[in-house]
């Protein structure tokens, strides 16, 4: 006890440094016991396995339908098409949207495509005449344009 009396007297500091090593490794100990025992659950006896693993499980993504798709962007969607549409005319002014239709998309180019929108409109061409055309555009399941459309004149 004299020896910790005089190290009092002495030298202060060590004798705090060490207080608190000691303190900080009970706390780190401490810490790490009761992340032991949360990582490691016990299930309750008579619990089957699957049933466990089917509660602890992620839910599962689904790709939502094109109509789903289109009840939920719509407007977005057309707008997009339309917008990339107009960017491929000679006079952007011109366009004018005749018939704008939804449908499932069909082809295997773009596996993350959920919705076509097909967009009939009239435009001028480079003559200065009105031409009929039609473009297509691919949509994903969150409305994002996942294919430019092909601007195709005289349908």
């Amino acid at each position: 006890m004299n020896f910790l009396k005089n190290l009092w007297k002495t030298q202060p500091n060590t004798v705090m440094g060490f207080g608190a090593l000691l303190i900080l490794i009970g706390f780190v100990f401490s810490l790490r016991m009761e992340n032991a025992t949360y990582n490691t659950p016990k299930p309750p006896s008579g619990v089957n396995k699957e049933i466990l693993e089917k509660r602890n499980a992620t839910p599962k993504t689904y790709k939502l339908t094109a109509q789903e798709v289109v009840d939920k962007h719509e407007l977005k969607m057309r707008w997009a098409c339309e917008d990339a549409i107009k960017s491929q005319l000679v006079d952007q002014r011109s366009y004018k949207a005749v018939k704008v239709r939804f449908t499932p998309h069909k082809m295997n180019e773009h596996p993350d495509a959920v919705v076509d929108a097909r967009i009939s409109f009239d435009a001028k061409n480079s003559f200065g005449g009105n031409a009929p055309s039609f473009g297509r555009c691919a949509f994903d399941s969150y409305g994002n344009m996942v294919r430019s459309p092909n601007v195709v004149s005289g349908y």
